[in-house]
Formats: structure tokens, sequence, C-alpha cells
């Protein structure tokens, strides 16, 4: 091996490393020397609202992050990106208009200013807006809940005494949101699921984006599914409210109800699972009418959808 080679590729590497270490050191003067100079830059910042007058309610609408210029060196710089505070705003003396709060941005300054580190300075808002923040007044109502389904059994089933618990809720939130609720909804139960007895746990559908809230957010809905038929019967027509002494007939003196009810529990229909009457007192309210009008009473639980096949019937008195 030829000995001069060896030593002029020696001196070589050296020369190339002691090029790199005088880089690197003048990158790190120039970085020191640049981080230590002043810079101004946009930073997003959380922020939370104080002074709240009682009884507002901080909005969903709000966004929840404030875009400040700040004014630092770099090793301030760092320290910020790091450890980044949540800025407490102060509404005590904001300008209120119908639930807007608005902070002027030189007043939002000054009170960022005074609680923040003095290694950097607040210096102005984005396109110097200073902060709007929407606040609510908060109403609380309580709404029945109705049932949202899709699909069903084949005919001649019905779904038997279904239950919603609690069938009614507190809502809560904005009062101009609340107050045009008179109702909410579940979500949407499957009716055409092939069992007998429904059991499901259903979430309530609230309008989202208003800051709504439910109490509670859930209910239980619970229905046993009965094979059903539809009969027919004629039940006798009674005279009520007749002062003592007098008497009433009917014409006719028997209506036929029409109704339907679960197999397994009405298998032999009777007359005495009804009522048909007339009352005395409505018909001398219709003075002058031939015909009065019937009323229906179901007394047997178990039958639903019950009708008269004739509404009205004739009627005639007797005095003593």
């Amino acid at each position: 091996m030829n000995p001069s080679l060896v030593t002029y590729g020696g001196s070589s590497n050296k020369k190339l490393i002691q090029f790199f270490v005088f880089l690197l050191l003048s990158f790190v003067i120039w970085s020191i020397q640049l981080l230590s100079e002043p810079s101004i830059r946009m930073v997003r910042f959380s922020y939370e609202v104080t002074g709240v007058p009682q009884g507002m309610y901080w909005s969903q609408e709000n966004q929840d992050q404030l875009e400040v210029q700040v004014l630092s060196n770099g090793f301030s710089w760092l320290k910020l990106l790091l450890d980044r505070p949540t800025l407490k705003i102060d509404l005590s003396n904001a300008v209120e208009d119908q639930g807007i709060f608005f902070l002027e941005e030189q007043a939002l300054l000054e009170q960022l200013n005074a609680k923040v580190s003095r290694n950097y300075t607040f210096e102005a808002t984005l396109l110097g807006s200073g902060v709007k923040v929407k606040l609510f007044r908060q109403r609380l109502k309580k709404v029945p809940v109705q049932l949202s389904s899709m699909g069903n059994r084949p005919s001649h089933y019905v779904l038997f005494r279904p239950t919603i618990s609690p069938d009614s809720v507190w809502i809560s939130g904005p009062a101009t949101a609340v107050d045009t609720l008179s109702y909410v909804r579940t979500s949407s139960v499957d009716l055409s699921v092939d069992k007998e007895d429904i059991e499901e746990v259903l979430s309530l559908d609230v309008p989202e984006g208003y800051g709504i809230t439910a109490d509670p957010q859930q209910v239980l809905f619970t229905g046993h599914w009965v094979k059903y038929a539809e009969h027919k019967i004629e039940v006798p027509i009674e005279v009520l409210g007749l002062p003592e002494g007098w008497t009433a007939k009917t014409f006719p003196n028997k209506v036929e109800v029409l109704f339907r009810a679960p197999i397994e529990q009405v298998k032999r229909p009777m007359s005495s699972d009804f009522k048909v009457f007339v009352l005395f007192e409505q018909a001398q309210a219709e003075k002058g009418k031939v015909l009065w009008a019937l009323d229906l009473q179901v007394v047997n639980p178990a039958i639903e959808r019950a009708y008269l096949s004739t509404q009205r019937v004739e009627l005639i008195v007797q005095k003593p």
C-alpha cells in the first residue's frame, strides 16, 4: 500500500469533520441570535369566560378558541408552545345585545396582558374584532315522549298495552329553542321483529346544535303482540238521568257494537262487556230533536277499538 495515499486520506477526513463542526457551531450561534430577537405570531388559545350574569349559560354556537397576535422572543416561544395557558375573559363590562356579549379589542387586550407572563405580550386579535360570546337563558320544561317506529306485524296482530317509561321527560336549554318543542321522539324501534314481547331501551331524539338536553336521556319501551279477532254483539240501550217516576223507551232498544279483542283474553264476548246509554240531561239540551246521541262505554279492559253501528236513536219519555 502506498503510504502517501494513507496520509492524504486521513488528513482529508479530519478537515471534513472540522468543517461540519464549524458549520454546526455557526448554526447554533445564528439560532441563538435569532431566538433572542422578538417576533410577532398568531397563536390560538383555549379560553374560559367569567363574570357571566346569573341565569345565563354557555351556547354551543361559540368557538372554543381565540386567535391572538403575540409578541415574544424565541425562548419564550418555545415555552409558550410547550405550555399554552387557557385564557380567562371577564364579561362583567362587556356590551350585551340579545344574548350576544361583545368585548372590544382594547379592553380584551388589557385584561389578557394583566394576567399573562412578562415574557410575552398580546398585541391584537384577529382582524381587530375583539371577542363575541353568545349566552342563553335556560328554560326547563316537561314534555311528553312519542314513539318513533318502523315496520309492523302481519294483520290480525296488535301491540297490546304499549308503554313508554317514563312517558314524559324534562328538557332544558335556550328558551328560544325549548319553547318550540311540544314533545320529543324516541330513536326508531323496529316493530316487525318476530317476537311476542318487546322491551327496548331507546334514546331520545333532541335537536342538535341548540344546547338542548333531556333528563332522563333514555326511556324504556315495552309491548306485547297478541292475535285478535273482530266481533259484533247486540247491547241493550239504557236511559240515564231520568227524574224520579219518569220512564223512557228508545227505538231501537238494542244496538250493535263492533269491536276487536285479543283471542286469548276474550273468547266469548258478552253484552255485559259494554254499556250503551242515552243521557236524559243531554236530550233536554237538544230539545226539539227527534234522534238522541248514544254513548258507548267499554267495561272489559281487554277490548279495543269498539264503536257503534248506530249513533242515534229515537227517545220517548213518559211523565208520571
